[in-house]
């Protein structure tokens, strides 16, 4: 479980009068509409809406109305990394008033599995993704947020992460949450301390394109130039 991270700077509530967009959030008659013979939902229709977030984001005070800004307004470079930042941009959109959404300002699952907070240990990977995405300067990230530099990324952690940092020793542990993160994250580090989150593809690729297997394969492992640091293969010829 992470130590602690700082609050998210308040900020003011939707207005009832104004509430996040309506054409982007399905209404009764949509949803009806939707469905098919089957009696379920098309994915548009029951599929969480981004438009909502961008409306906390619009309304949040902050200078630049934007996603950028509100990372921003969490970010220090003092911290070891943007876990801390991670946290209050997090912050800002659970603990926004959207009762005008949601009744009695109950979010749904699916709008806070958008948002998981780092504080509850999760390893928060399409918040990370994110974060690689607007903050690494080179393909194929877009590089939009300079003011952050890629040496405080950590590592998007899926299921071929996973498997791929236990198989080259990166990490040991058996759970996919926030310390694991942290630890491979640190391992890349020795790496490279500058973008340490730069091996995120190649690592994940080589998994999902089946090049390994997460186990001995005599014929899927023979070309991989990574045998040597392998679990399975170490010490073994």
């Amino acid at each position: 479980m992470p130590s602690s991270f700082p609050g998210a700077t308040a900020i003011p509530p939707i207005s009832r009068s104004r509430p996040c967009s309506p054409p982007a959030w399905p209404t009764a008659a949509s949803t009806s509409s939707a469905r098919g013979s089957t009696g379920r939902s098309s994915a548009w229709a029951t599929r969480p809406r981004p438009s909502c977030a961008a409306s906390t984001s619009r309304r949040s005070g902050h200078a630049s109305r934007s996603f950028k800004g509100l990372f921003l307004s969490s970010y220090s470079t003092a911290d070891p990394h943007v876990g801390p930042a991670l946290e209050g941009f997090v912050s800002a959109f659970l603990e926004q008033d959207l009762s005008a959404i949601f009744p009695r300002n109950r979010l749904s699952y699916g709008y806070r599995h958008w948002f998981p907070r780092p504080s509850t240990g999760g390893a928060c990977k399409r918040m990370h993704l994110f974060l690689r995405w607007m903050i690494r300067q080179e393909k194929p990230d877009f590089g939009l947020w300079t003011e952050v530099p890629p040496a405080a990324l950590l590592m998007p952690v899926d299921t071929h992460i996973e498997n791929m940092a236990r198989s080259v020793g990166l990490t040991r542990r058996r759970s996919r949450n926030w310390k694991m993160v942290e630890e491979i994250t640190a391992g890349l580090k020795r790496l490279d301390a500058e973008d340490p989150v730069k091996y995120d593809f190649a690592l994940c690729h080589k998994r999902m394109s089946g090049q390994c297997l997460n186990r001995r394969a005599a014929v899927v492992c023979a070309p991989c130039a990574l045998k040597p640091a392998c679990v399975h293969w170490r010490g073994r010829r």
